[in-house]
């Protein structure tokens, strides 16, 4: 396993980077898949979004159909893993997953939670599907899987850079500095919680204490929140190498840690991807073991280069 030399390429990944980061995706889409029963209960679209708008999904809560487009998924995801028939079983899944989630989003309650799963499935899809219509005339000069892969690694990062996109257009460029003010919605928050409960919400104390640490110290506030956004906006660096994407997806990490202890919003889907496909420990533990070896290899030289003789054996 090598450190790639230069930037912004394509790595080239081995069968068991490539394998963990397949069967880490194939987990993410079977846990985040509603069961049945919450299916059962999606019969309307009231608020439609994305591809709602043009199709009544509302067939998906269908309890049989479900269940069959649910294991023909989970079929799918298998074939995925192994590498087998891969534009056909990550398309299954792909689809399945999209139309499953928008149903899921347009209930009237909006989530972005499950959307860095359905990109990275798609971005994949993509490429695989791009190779198989253009067998003769391939435009990657890298392998399918290495190239979805690295496909998904920018959708991850994607997310992250729009998000920091979008604050700055929003707010003209003025989202640090207005920064502070999210104790407003802090507080806005714990009054919507009380009045849909008619009780004081668990974490009530807690958003206080932050909303007023906020407003105490506008500066550290900014500071903050300020590199939050800095982690959003050059989310792209992940893109360069493995080293940096090591370290971007611990800093994306600590930025939803941040986001969690004072909002107490949680981005566990999040998370996972990027433990993934970024922070990718299996890779890091045959580079590590490696380093060892050769390590060990070389201690073993020396010693030999330091000793040639060997002991007369005695008769």
């Amino acid at each position: 396993m090598k450190l790639m030399r230069g930037g912004y390429q394509i790595e080239q990944r081995g069968f068991i980077e490539t394998f963990f980061m397949r069967l880490g995706l194939a987990a993410m889409v079977i846990y985040t898949l509603p069961n049945v029963g919450r299916m059962a209960d999606l019969t309307e679209q009231s608020r439609p979004s994305g591809l709602a708008h043009f199709i009544d999904l509302t067939f998906l809560a269908d309890p049989t159909l479900y269940q069959a487009g649910y294991w023909l998924t989970v079929v799918a995801l298998i074939a995925y893993v192994l590498g087998l028939a891969v534009p056909i079983s990550l398309g299954i899944a792909t689809v399945f997953h999209i139309l499953v989630m928008t149903l899921y989003n347009s209930q009237g309650s909006q989530t972005h939670q499950f959307q860095i799963i359905s990109l990275a499935l798609l971005a994949q899809w993509i490429v695989y599907l791009v190779g198989f219509f253009r067998r003769k005339k391939l435009p990657f000069t890298h392998s399918l899987s290495n190239t979805a892969i690295h496909f998904s690694v920018q959708a991850i990062a994607a997310v992250y850079v729009i998000a920091g996109v979008i604050k700055m257009l929003r707010s003209k460029g003025m989202w640090a500095w207005q920064s502070p003010d999210i104790a407003v919605e802090l507080m806005k928050t714990n009054a919507q919680k009380y009045y849909e409960y008619l009780e004081v919400d668990a974490s009530f104390d807690h958003r206080l204490r932050v909303a007023t640490w906020l407003i105490e110290n506008p500066w550290h506030a900014r500071i903050a929140l300020g590199g939050g956004l800095m982690i959003e906006l050059f989310a792209f660096l992940a893109l360069y190498n493995r080293t940096a994407a090591l370290i971007v997806g611990f800093a994306m990490l600590a930025l939803h840690w941040g986001i969690e202890i004072t909002m107490g919003l949680d981005f566990k889907n999040n998370s996972a991807m990027i433990w993934i496909f970024l922070i990718n420990v299996p890779f890091w533990i045959l580079w590590l073991s490696g380093k060892i070896a050769k390590r060990d290899g070389a201690l073993d030289l020396k010693r030999s280069a330091d000793f040639p003789w060997k002991p007369e054996s005695r008769s």
